[in-house]
C-alpha cells in the first residue's frame, strides 16, 4: 500500500520559470518535458541559462543544455550559465533546481586574475566547484598558449582556488616546473597566492612568461610580491617588490631586481 503521507523529494518551484526559444518549443505527450530549440533561454530567480538546445524535465526539476552542430559540423550555441556575478561557458550541463547542484563538461569560467578550464566539474549547492583535469591561465584563448595544469582542484567563488598536483604547460609542452599543491587568490581583496604570468613574444628575447610568482599579504600595512620573467632565448629576471603604508604617517615601496639579458640579432 502506498504511503500517501510520504512527501515527494521534488519541491515545487518558489518562483516561476520563464523559457523562450527562437526556433521551436516542443512538449512531451505527458507534458513533463519541454524541448527548446534555437537560441533557447531558461530563467529562474537569479539563474539564466542560454544554449542552442535545452531540455527541461519539469517533474524532476532537471535541465540539460548543449550546443548543436551547424551545417559545417561546428558546434554553435554552447551553454552559458549565469548566476549573480558568476558566468560559465561549457560544452554541456545538467542542473538540478532542487539540489542546486550541476554536472558540467568542458567548462570555461572567468575568475579574478585568470580563466579556469575544466574537463569535468561538479557545482555544489554553495556554488563551489570541484574539477578534474583543469587549466588555470591568464590567456583568454579557448585553447590557451600556456596554463597551470591542475589534476584536481576546488574553486570557491570570490575567495580562492585550491589545487592538488599542478605544473606549468607552455604551447602544449609540460615544463619541469611543478608544485604538490596550489593556492590561487580568487578575490579582489588582499590574499596570499600564486600570480599567473603573462604570455607573449619579443623579437630579440623570444617567447616569454612575465610577472608570474607569489603574493604575500603580510598584514594591513605591508605586502610583498616575488615575481619572475623568463624568455626562450635565455633572458630571465627575478623581482621582489614590497609596499608599506601607515595611515596618515608614511608610505613607500622597496624593490630588488636581479636579471640576466640574452638576445638574438
Amino acid at each position: 500500500v502506498k504511503d500517501s503521507t510520504k512527501k515527494s523529494k521534488n519541491k515545487p518551484f518558489e518562483d516561476p520559470i520563464f523559457s523562450t526559444a527562437k526556433d521551436s518549443t516542443v512538449y512531451s505527450l505527458d507534458g513533463k518535458k519541454v524541448y527548446l530549440y534555437g537560441d533557447a533561454t531558461v530563467n529562474y530567480q537569479t539563474i539564466e541559462l542560454k544554449a542552442q538546445y535545452i531540455e527541461f524535465d519539469t517533474d524532476k526539476k532537471i535541465v540539460f543544455a548543449k550546443g548543436i552542430p551547424d551545417t559545417t559540423g561546428k558546434i554553435i550555441g554552447k551553454p552559458i550559465f549565469k548566476e549573480g556575478s558568476q558566468k560559465y561557458t561549457m560544452d554541456d550541463i545538467y542542473y538540478n533546481f532542487n539540489s542546486k547542484k550541476a554536472k558540467i563538461n568542458g567548462v570555461i569560467s572567468e575568475q579574478e586574475g585568470g580563466f579556469m578550464h575544466g574537463e569535468e566539474i561538479k557545482m555544489m549547492e554553495d556554488k563551489s566547484i570541484n574539477l578534474s583535469n583543469g587549466k588555470f591561465t591568464s590567456c583568454d584563448h579557448p585553447h590557451p598558449h600556456f596554463y597551470i595544469a591542475i589534476t584536481k582542484g576546488k574553486v570557491i567563488p570570490n575567495d580562492k582556488i585550491v589545487s592538488g598536483l599542478a605544473y606549468l604547460v607552455l604551447e602544449d609542452v609540460p615544463l619541469p616546473l611543478g608544485i604538490p599543491f596550489g593556492f590561487f587568490p580568487n578575490t579582489r581583496n588582499r590574499a596570499n597566492g600564486i600570480i599567473i604570468p603573462e604570455y607573449g613574444e619579443e623579437l630579440r628575447r623570444g617567447v616569454y612568461l612575465r610577472g608570474g610568482g607569489y603574493y604575500f599579504g603580510i598584514n594591513d600595512n605591508m605586502d610583498m610580491k616575488i615575481t619572475g620573467d623568463i624568455y626562450s632565448f635565455g633572458s630571465w629576471l627575478i623581482r621582489s617588490q614590497s609596499t608599506y603604508k601607515k595611515r596618515y604617517k608614511f608610505s613607500g615601496n622597496f624593490n630588488i631586481d636581479y636579471a640576466k639579458q640574452k638576445t638574438e640579432g
